[in-house]
């Protein structure tokens, strides 16, 4: 279902009184023009003690998403043409771009389409999800099994899976075992498994992943010094929650409200990842192997896809570098790119014509190198994050683990050179007046 179905939530007595699911309502009675309900891509798992609001905000895109597909050109040949537009034409990046990019803007578009919104802002609208709180009535009476059955057969069908993980520190979704049995049948299919935070929980995981205490403490600790306060090792306390928590989860601890359930869909897990399914003795030598290997399988989902929330162009190891520095909204530093670019052609004109001292530029290229040093340790902060995550988990030992060991150590480097470099030039200007 695309994202407009959410609206019909707010309709009273659908399920209650009429028996009626909100997806036969809204084809009763042609919400939406008829175009309500299409054939859906990704199937949302989710626990229904979150609030339906929360959950739905996990599956719009983020901020940063949202710049990016009102910027896209209609072919990718364009891209030279945007980018000199928007670092030449005054106004353009650091204005116009920070209004009409606002999330708020694009949802806008998202939900009425102008004629001029972009392709790519009216294709993440036509995002179909399966919720299974519109697709199924709870106020009748269903067999477990045909659920079950039911579940299997829309993730297969789907292709792929999104996880509503609120809070983002500690997953309600993870506790419930009918979203441990749909995670699991999409690693048997195969598909893709992908965990959703909102916008207001990716910046709180912001918050955390780019506190810099932490990273302070580890670095006064490499140098075997006692000045640094010893809470700051513990104060970004949200990755080493979710870390912990994860080290913890078991997905026989996960409960149901109908308690045999939880008993049909461990049954079967365990026996999909080697165990005895015949064997309802959980505490058997195998059915335990088969429940940890299914425990591994969810750290290691739930880690891939904060890397990718965080920015990984590719959730693989190897590519561990690979991400940008979210706390900042994208929107923002493209502004400050633009600006910085324009302000430094206008102060050489400036120059060249003798109404500015040449000095000016030698202060505005220290201050971008301030600018440049500081988005440099936010991503050193980042990657120790991401380490108090894998340790926590006791994934500690993963080569995803090692590459954000050497990542954060090219970042620390990059920041020192860049301050130094910015401190060097500063002070050649002040004692030797370059310019």
């Amino acid at each position: 279902m695309p994202f407009s179905i959410s609206l019909y939530a707010a309709c009273d007595g659908v399920c209650s009184e009429h028996k009626e699911t909100y997806l036969n309502y809204a084809r009763r009675t042609h919400l939406a023009g008829g175009s309500g309900v299409v054939p859906a891509e990704w199937f949302l798992s989710h626990s229904w003690g979150t609030a339906f609001h929360d959950t739905i905000d996990t599956v719009l895109p983020s901020a940063d998403d949202c710049f990016v597909a009102m910027l896209t050109p209609p072919t990718p040949k364009l891209w030279p043409l945007y980018v000199l537009v928007i670092s030449a034409v005054p106004l353009m990046g650091w204005g116009l771009l920070l209004i009409l990019g606002s999330r708020r803007k694009v949802l806008q578009h998202m939900a009425k389409p102008r004629w001029w919104t972009p392709r790519a802002v009216t294709a993440m609208a036509n995002n179909a999800f399966w919720i299974d709180i519109l697709c199924k009535n709870q106020h009748k009476l269903i067999e477990s099994g045909d659920t079950a059955s039911e579940l299997s057969h829309c993730l297969r069908a789907c292709g792929k899976t999104a996880l509503a993980c609120t809070p983002w520190q500690s997953p309600a979704c993870l506790l419930r075992i009918w979203c441990q049995f749909e995670i699991h049948h999409t690693h048997l299919a195969g598909t893709r498994l992908k965990a959703a935070f909102s916008n207001r929980e990716k910046n709180r995981m912001d918050q955390t992943m780019y506190g810099w205490k932490s990273l302070v403490h580890w670095m006064f600790g490499l140098c075997g010094g006692g000045l640094c306060p010893e809470n700051w090792a513990d104060n970004d306390t949200g990755s080493q929650i979710l870390g912990c928590m994860l080290a913890r989860l078991k997905v026989e601890d996960a409960q149901a409200t109908v308690e045999t359930d939880r008993a049909m869909i461990l049954s079967k897990i365990a026996g999909d990842f080697g165990g005895d399914e015949g064997n309802h003795d959980l505490g058997s030598a195998a059915n335990k192997k088969a429940l940890t290997k299914c425990d591994l399988m969810i750290r290691t989902a739930i880690i891939d896809s904060i890397e990718e929330a965080l920015g990984s162009a590719n959730k693989t190891a190897a590519k561990a570098g690979g991400r940008r520095p979210r706390q900042i909204p994208l929107r923002l530093r493209v502004a400050f790119y633009s600006l910085m670019l324009q302000v430094f052609v206008v102060l050489a004109i400036l120059v060249h014509f003798g109404t500015v001292p040449a000095s000016v530029l030698i202060y505005a290229a220290v201050f971008v190198g301030l600018f440049m040093g500081i988005t440099l340790f936010n991503m050193a902060a980042k990657a120790h994050q991401m380490l108090t995550i894998l340790s926590n988990a006791d994934m500690g030992q993963e080569k995803r683990a090692q590459a954000f060991r050497l990542e954060r150590s090219a970042y620390l480097l990059l920041t020192l050179l860049s301050l130094v470099g910015m401190l060097v030039l500063f002070s050649l200007q002040i004692a030797g007046s370059l310019l």
